[in-house]
């Protein structure tokens, strides 16, 4: 320092710093810093640092159908400093786990642009998983006149993701009886439901056919 009589204006030239432009600490030097034949200037060790600049990382708007594949995982880098741009950037984003119908956030996963940024995932751009279509379709029943109504069933067009049925099964049924006329008859679904599907049912037919008769004449 200088004492009471002189000032700091009798210093003349710069004060450099080690040269970078990465994050990091860069030691000073006294360069052509002087302050005339009466000092000695002896420099403090302090050191001048460059922290990583932040860059945002804005996920579009991302989903799929329940069972199908995931598509790419898409997004917007801004902030970049210097010429930098989104080539420096290196990894891959991921979501939450999960393959059911729902909402599923984003996390940076092994995303990386180097040591002279921290990246700030956008909150907001969520993953959506949407039911897959399904049909339900009653399978078309035959009987003859008087006999009892056969078993009803259905089946599925649809199931995806390697499953076999749905969470809650629907109920058959049809206005035909044992003593039911000859003629067609509708065989209706009631309910069904499973969250990761968008059902639609289709109804089907018992068809009753005529029951033979043989009539032998007297003699």
């Amino acid at each position: 320092g200088c004492d009471s009589s002189d000032d700091e204006t009798l210093i003349q030239g710069s004060l450099p710093r080690q040269a970078g432009e990465d994050a990091g600490t860069y030691s000073y030097t006294l360069g052509n810093l002087d302050a005339g034949p009466n000092y000695e200037l002896v420099l403090n060790p302090e050191v001048f640092t460059i922290t990583p600049a932040t860059l945002s990382i804005e996920v579009d708007e991302l989903e799929k159908v329940y069972g199908a594949e995931d598509p790419e995982y898409t997004y917007a880098a801004t902030g970049f400093k210097l010429n930098d741009t989104e080539a420096i950037l290196i990894g891959t984003l991921a979501r939450a786990p999960g393959e059911n119908v729902g909402t599923f956030n984003f996390n940076l996963n092994t995303l990386s642009a180097g040591a002279n940024y921290n990246l700030q995932l956008n909150s907001g751009s969520t993953f959506q998983i949407t039911p897959a279509p399904l049909k339900l379709i009653a399978d078309n029943k035959q009987k003859v006149f008087g006999a009892a109504n056969p078993d009803l069933t259905f089946t599925y067009d649809g199931l995806v993701n390697g499953d076999l049925q749905i969470q809650t099964a629907p109920t058959l049924g049809t206005t035909a009886t044992e003593t039911s006329p000859a003629g067609d008859y509708p065989i209706t679904l009631t309910g069904g439901s499973d969250p990761n599907y968008s059902i639609t049912r289709v109804d089907g037919t018992l068809t009753i056919g005529q029951k033979t008769a043989t009539i032998t004449a007297a003699n």
